[in-house]
């Protein structure tokens, strides 16, 4: 995981943040984009749905990360 993650979004994404970017990131291919659902999220982290979609959202938010659909 980049070091920016931690120093530039730890405090605001927080621990769960944090390992929810480090799940997203271990199911990036070559173009860096998963497709990971929610469900599968939570449960690789061990939160459940709603959680995991608060984080995300905040990850959303800060420019972590984003979303195509």
């Amino acid at each position: 995981m980049p070091k920016f993650v931690w120093t530039d979004y730890g405090k605001i994404i927080g621990p769960v943040g944090v390992a929810l970017y480090t799940m997203l990131a271990g199911y990036t291919g070559s173009k860096r984009d998963c497709w990971p659902s929610i469900p599968s999220m939570a449960k690789s982290i061990g939160v459940d749905e709603r959680t995991a979609k608060k984080y995300l959202a905040i990850m959303v938010e800060v420019g972590l990360v984003r979303i195509m659909q």
